[in-house]
């Protein structure tokens, strides 16, 4: 399952980002929705290795908040996702890159959860979105629980 979601990934993935250039936002369209669908059955794969209790999370949804194309074939996000269990938001922040001709993930660094602050009930999501904005760099300032990374970032 986990390959042939990583298949799917790349290959929606490429869709998006083919036409932007480095920098630029990541525009919704249906190519990106299927991505973030996949990316809700991928993202509990890559922790339940390292972290057992993942065994049991599953999520409903993520709601990017900010989404830009880094590089060729690299992605940002940064977000919350949902919480299938209680449907309470926490944040997420994942980092992409997919090979260039390949349907492969060749880089990944992605975090979820903050340690110290309670999940969100999803009717709180404007709230939970403003404390992420109002932070200096979310990704820095955030004392994550879990973090997985893999294979090697990009030189520049």
């Amino acid at each position: 399952m986990v390959a042939t979601t990583e298949r799917r990934l790349c290959k929606s993935l490429r869709e998006v980002l083919g036409p932007l250039n480095a920098g630029e936002a990541v525009p919704q369209c249906e190519q990106f929705r299927e991505f973030l669908s996949n990316l809700e059955y991928y993202v509990p794969s890559l922790f339940v290795e390292l972290h057992p209790e993942w065994q049991s999370i599953a999520l409903d949804g993520i709601i990017p908040l900010f989404t830009r194309k880094t590089a060729d074939n690299e992605v940002e996000i940064l977000g919350h996702c949902i919480l299938i269990a209680d449907q309470t938001l926490t944040p997420i922040h994942l980092r992409m890159r997919i090979g260039e001709t390949e349907d492969e993930i060749t880089w990944l660094e992605c975090r979820v959860g903050q340690r110290g602050m309670q999940r969100v009930p999803y009717e709180r999501m404007i709230e939970a979105s403003k404390v992420l904005y109002s932070l200096n760099s979310p990704v820095d300032d955030l004392y994550w629980i879990y973090r997985v990374t893999y294979g090697e970032p990009r030189r520049s």
